[in-house]
């Protein structure tokens, strides 16, 4: 019921006061106020239009696709950060370009335009030879505006965010990159709206049935590894009786495909699927030029996590389980909202006398990645696919994939998750959902390697670079020789 103000900076080439904002849109039409019942609306409250933003959307690398026709066609694809980093800027409202790092310069006072729009103070720090950026001389000519007509007597109230910030690591740039980081993460945007644009965070809910799941499927059979993977996981929840396991094969860049899952009622059913080798199937389901025409090979589990809090009672079930397959099983305790300092916290605990490694995650946050990412938009990844396109490449999560087969125990168990409003997952869960969080808990393991793995494979791309240069140097020396 106060103000409502706004803060309006000048434009250093124009002299145009205006609101910064990050994606054009005011914080004016996030501050509207809720119309009350048997009351007319306020139509006099206004309402900016389209404002200047921060634009870092040329900073992506190109990629050429092939049309079916042969023809080919350039699209943006990954983000370029070290283009982020040095070429994002602000447009202003009027189209002007403004570099907020680059020096205030004397001229910009003097230009009849844009000078009379800078403070007194700006001036006499100019005057005595003071050095500051664009940014620092706008902030200081800054003015507030208020935007609610109908006040509360005496009661002000102002929007200001990250954007008007003089810190380094809240420039421009950074704000991009927090922004980018942020695509896809419910978690992460929320925090990014409300913490550094001061806006309110309004997700489009998901809603996962079985029908969706179903456009997981792909061709290829239960039990049959469908590509080369980088990394193969076999994890598990833990009920009373038993525990719900599931076997997925991951590539590097995220893509996952569900190999098998099964209830293991004695700890040996779960020791003997670490040894049991899981066959290629018959043709590749997911592009991996570099081995087009080899065979998919067969593997088998190189690492497990177990849930160790799904059930009361069992977590020293689970934690005897990992000590028969040190090195590879592991324990993990998902918590509810963000109850640790970071997505994956590795512990360790005192068990049998022996210490061994556990792993707390957010549950919140995996079940979103899951559900929200991965399976909620299914049908926008296999669009992407069906056009010659990396879902990566485009902002868009890593494919998951099911075999056809995928019977109906986990089709259902990968809908039995409900999401509520302020982006936490209804617990208990709506229905049956052991596979789901086995999944989940997949995919918690395969983030946490993430890192270990692709220093893996940049030592390989390093390794067969320098065996090429050398096996070329022979024969460019026997060359200049002759």
């Amino acid at each position: 019921n106060g103000t409502r103000s706004v803060r309006l900076v000048p434009c250093p080439h124009c002299g145009t006061f205006q609101e910064l904002t990050f994606f054009g849109e005011s914080a004016t039409n996030y501050m509207r106020p809720d119309q009350k019942p048997d009351e007319p609306p306020p139509e006099d409250y206004p309402l900016a239009e389209r404002l200047g933003r921060v634009r870092f959307d040329h900073c992506r690398d190109v990629v050429t696709h092939i049309r079916p026709d042969g023809t080919t066609e350039e699209k943006p694809g990954r983000w370029n950060k070290e283009r982020i980093r040095t070429d994002t800027y602000y447009e202003c409202v009027t189209g002007c370009r403004i570099d907020f790092a680059a020096p205030f310069a004397r001229a910009m006072l003097d230009d009849p335009v844009a000078g009379p729009s800078f403070t007194a103070e700006v001036r006499a720090r100019v005057a005595d030879g003071v050095r500051m950026q664009i940014k620092h001389a706008m902030m200081l000519s800054g003015r507030w505006l208020a935007t609610n007509p109908r006040p509360h007597p005496r009661r002000r109230s102002r929007h200001i965010s990250d954007l008007y910030s003089l810190y380094d690591d809240l420039s421009l740039p950074e704000l991009a990159l927090l922004w980018i980081d942020a695509l896809g993460d419910a978690e992460k945007l929320r925090h990014f709206f409300n913490n550094n644009l001061g806006l309110v965070f309004s997700p489009k809910l998901a809603t996962i049935d079985e029908s969706l799941v179903l456009e997981l499927r792909a061709d290829y059979t239960r039990g049959s590894c469908p590509f080369t993977p980088d990394l193969v996981l076999l994890d598990f929840d833990t009920q009373q009786y038993h525990y719900a396991a599931i076997v997925t094969a991951w590539l590097v860049d995220g893509t996952c495909a569900v190999i098998d899952w099964f209830d293991a009622i004695a700890d040996e059913d779960i020791v003997a699927r670490f040894d049991q080798r899981i066959p290629g199937a018959p043709r590749r389901i997911h592009p991996q030029p570099e081995q087009r025409d080899a065979p998919i090979a067969a593997v088998v589990p190189q690492y497990g996590l177990g849930d160790a809090a799904g059930c009361k009672g069992r977590t020293p079930d689970v934690y005897d389980l990992t000590l028969k397959l040190p090195g590879r099983l592991y324990a993990s305790f998902g918590r509810g909202g963000l109850q640790i300092t970071t997505p994956i916290a590795p512990r360790t605990v005192e068990w049998r006398m022996r210490p061994i490694p556990i792993y707390l995650f957010s549950d919140d946050t995996f079940k979103t990645k899951l559900y929200v990412d991965r399976i909620s938009r299914i049908k926008e990844i296999k669009t992407a696919q069906s056009a010659g396109k990396d879902p990566v490449l485009f902002n868009l999560p890593p494919r998951l994939y099911l075999p056809r087969d995928a019977d109906g125990k986990l089709v259902a168990e990968l809908a039995g998750e409900r999401q509520l409003p302020d982006l936490s997952w209804q617990d208990p869960a709506p229905g049956p959902n052991h596979l789901g969080d086995a999944l989940k808990n997949a995919l918690v393991q395969f983030e946490y390697l993430l890192p270990r793995l692709q220093a893996s494979k940049a030592a390989e791309a390093a390794a067969r670079a320098k065996a090429a240069a050398a096996s070329a140097t022979p024969g460019a020396a026997s060359s200049s020789a002759s």
